[in-house]
Formats: structure tokens, sequence, C-alpha cells
């Protein structure tokens, strides 16, 4: 029985626990008082009902169902995905649906077809993570196989990935394997769908917490110069010191549609961040510039979460906590006392840190250091 028919936008949400946990879970387990917006009828979700993998590539979904938004169904949809569908929804004017495949504690591996998997050539430890992981999950790519391959042969506008947490100690690894997993997916569409299309693919940076996330935030950043039609939207200005699952996820939502209206659907949107572009040494001063500032930048009264080092090597630990100033619309002066040759600055390189730099759009810097191993022109 064929019904309610209706032609629309279509979001993939993929990742762990912050982008599959419902309205329900927030407002029982973690924040009572979160801000929810009215019911959108017009916003649907399809969730899979499914926390477990298959040891067979599944060609078609075999469970889950199909929810319009209602006083009774709200509370079971992704809280991060109504946020951005609702808000999609009235910027377009036209329905709006969230595939919901999200899986709390997931590593990247699970989400990865075996053959796409094998070309990383990653070492045993991260293997035998991943077959640890996998293993408990039943499957090895087991979400891959139950989860995303068999919803490939249904139209969909673009894939949401909120993912990192699990991955965040073996970051050298998920340079190689996000980039992979795009491809995989945007393969899997094109051949099952009869298209040649880089499907848009928006990637959330984690937000803060109290633990070490500053690499794979970066290495999150970085991969969205490595395909086309990627973006990684910043939520360094979210999250709590010690809860894995903040609340507060409208600024990301917010984010996420921004990116999707300028970069899919060409309609002006404000999401973009300032980002680190250059830097000179002047003496014992090292000036950093930026873009993406809009009007100039903006700062607190001191500007915190700035470190600088004698020594530019990407692996150096001798930072110190540094002072700094914006000396122009797109520039900041970064020094210390005792550091006469400075060779390298870093910002917001810790877990929670203290941020204090956005542009004139309120959007936080984005964390970075200048001695990174990666580039836009050159990212992995």
């Amino acid at each position: 029985d064929v019904h309610g028919i209706q032609l629309g936008q279509v979001w993939v949400l993929a990742g762990q626990s912050n982008i599959a946990h419902t309205i329900k879970v927030f407002r029982g387990q973690i924040d009572s008082n979160i801000a929810v917006p009215p019911v959108n009828s017009n916003v649907h979700m399809f969730d899979m009902n499914l926390d477990f993998g298959s040891s067979i590539k599944q060609s078609d979904v075999t469970e889950g169902h199909w929810s319009q938004c209602t006083e009774n169904t709200q509370e079971n949809f992704s809280y991060t995905g109504y946020l951005f569908a609702d808000q999609l929804q009235k910027e377009l004017n036209e329905p709006v649906a969230i595939l919901q495949t999200g899986t709390g504690g997931t590593y990247i591996a699970s989400w990865m077809s075996k053959s796409s998997f094998d070309t990383l050539g990653v070492p045993r430890q991260f293997l035998s993570t991943y077959v640890q992981y996998t293993t408990a999950n039943k499957f090895a790519s087991g979400l891959y196989n139950a989860k995303v391959y068999p919803i490939s042969g249904y139209s969909a506008s673009g894939f949401i990935w909120y993912q990192g947490e699990a991955d965040n100690l073996i970051h050298e690894n998920y340079a190689k394997a996000l980039p992979t997993l795009i491809d995989n997916w945007r393969e899997d569409w094109n051949v099952r769908r009869d298209e040649n299309e880089d499907l848009p693919f928006l990637i959330v940076q984690l937000p803060r917490l109290n633990s070490q996330y500053q690499h794979i935030r970066e290495v999150q950043w970085f991969t969205q110069f490595t395909r086309p039609n990627v973006t990684t939207i910043t939520s360094i200005d979210s999250g709590e010191a010690e809860d894995i699952h903040p609340s507060d996820k409208a600024v990301i939502a917010d984010r996420l549609v921004g990116a999707a209206l300028s970069n899919v659907y060409g309609k002006p949107a404000v999401y973009r961040p300032p980002v680190y572009q250059s830097m000179t040494v002047e003496g014992n001063r090292v000036i950093l510039t930026f873009r993406d500032v809009g009007e100039g930048l903006r700062g607190n009264e001191t500007l915190t979460a700035f470190e600088i080092s004698a020594d530019a090597a990407p692996d150096t630990t001798g930072f110190t906590p540094a002072q700094a100033e914006i000396i122009s619309e797109n520039q900041i002066a970064v020094w210390a006392d005792g550091i006469t040759s400075p060779a390298a600055v870093r910002y917001a390189w810790s877990g929670y840190p203290e941020i204090s730099v956005y542009n004139s759009d309120n959007i936080p810097l984005v964390p970075f250091r200048t001695n990174s191993v990666y580039s836009e022109s050159t990212p992995f």
C-alpha cells in the first residue's frame, strides 16, 4: 500500500550517537530544556531501526519505517537531524526528509565496504581496533552492509557525517579513511542509480570536549579540500567539557543548513568561519593573516587560546601560552615573553579551548596550527 507520496529533498544522516540521538533521548537523559522547533508536518524521517550489522551486503532495506513529523512522532526524530530538516524545509519551502542511519559508538571502518577499507593499507593497530569493534557489532563492515549500501539505490540530496569521537586516537588513519568513505558512498549511489555525481557531503567538525580532539578536528577540516563538493562546518563554539553529547545542536544545524543552502542550492547563507591563511615573522612577533572574516575579525577583551613556539617541526611540544591582538580586519599579531625567534603558532589546540576570535558573522575562528602537516593545496 503506497500512500503519502511527496517530492522534496532527502538527506542521509550518518555517524555516531550525536547524530543518532532522538529528541526524546536528549530531553530524557541529557537536557530536559532543549529548544525544539514546533511540529513541522513537512519534515519526514526514515529510521532504519538497526544498531547492528550484517555479514552480507544487503541490496535493499529490510528494516525501518517512515514517519511524518506530528505531535506524536516528533520526539522520535534525530535531534540534530530535525533541527537541520526543519530549517532547510522553511528555507526551500518544500518537503525535507532525513534518512537516519547513525549508530552510537561506531568507528569509521564500520561504515566502509570491506573493499574500500582494504585499500587503505592501514597498520595492524587500526585493523585490530576495526576487527574488535565490528566483531562486537557482529560483522566486519556490518553497518555499511546493513545501513548504507541498502539505501544507495534511492535518491539522495546529500550526506551529513557527524562522527569521529571513536576514532580520536587513530587520527592519522582517519585522514585516509574519510576521503575513501566519501568515494565509496558516491560510487555506490552513482552505480546503482546510473548517475555520475559528486553528491554533497557535509562534515561536522567535532565540538569542544575535555578530550584530545584537536588532531581529528584538523583531519575533518582538511578533508573538504581532498574531494569536490565536500564542506566541513566548525562547531568549536559548542560542546560541553564533560559531556560527549552536548545539547547545543542548534549551532551545528544552523551551519549545516547554511552550507547546504550555499553549496547545494545556490542560495546566499552565512556559515563560513574565519580561517588561517598565512604567517610572517616580524622580530619577536608572528603576524597571522585570515580569510572569510566578513567585515573584520572580532575578539574577546583578551584573546585566549593562542600558543607560540620557536620550533616549527610538526611534532613539536615546545609551545607556550601567547599574547595576541587584532591589528587589522584580517590580521592578528602573536608573541610571548622569552620567545625571541618565533617559528610557529597554534590556536584552540586542545580538547576544550577557551575560544576568543570570531568573524563579523559571529562564527568562530577554526582551530589551527601553522606547522600542520596538512594544507589546503596538499591536504593528505
